[in-house]
């Protein structure tokens, strides 16, 4: 799949949002097919998960710097959840403002924090829980 063809995709009513994986290094990167919650909790590692909605223009700022981070950050998964179709789950995490990123590790939540970033600050944000995991 191109880029090109991700902004194409249909968005689904399933956990992780937007229906297929972004190309990256390795086959991995922005990983939107899992389906469900308990794919990130029983990941062995640590996921960063962006709650966003296609009408926030935060979200639309960050989108592209969480995509470009997703190819070029080999230790972490990056995955987008659409609140607008996962009212559910945004309320289990206590996302009331978007963007909001919560940082798994090991499948629990080690690190949350809401609003947009530069490409440094969320790297500034990963390095956090990946320095400690060293």
């Amino acid at each position: 799949m191109v880029a090109d063809e991700y902004y194409k995709l249909p968005v689904l009513k399933q956990f992780f949002i937007l229906t297929n994986t972004f190309p990256a290094h390795r086959g991995e990167g922005l990983d939107i097919s899992l389906k469900r919650p308990r794919e990130v909790l029983k990941n062995k590692g640590i996921v960063l998960v962006d709650f966003y909605a296609q009408w926030c223009g935060p979200c639309k700022m960050t989108g592209p710097i969480i995509e470009q981070l997703a190819e070029e950050v080999n230790n972490v998964k990056f995955v987008k959840v659409d609140v607008d179709q996962n009212q559910e789950l945004s309320s289990q995490y206590q996302v009331f403002s978007i963007p909001t990123f919560l940082i798994f590790k090991d499948g629990q939540v080690v690190n949350q924090f809401v609003g947009a970033l530069g490409k440094e600050g969320f790297l500034s944000e990963i390095n956090k829980v990946t320095q400690s995991s060293s």
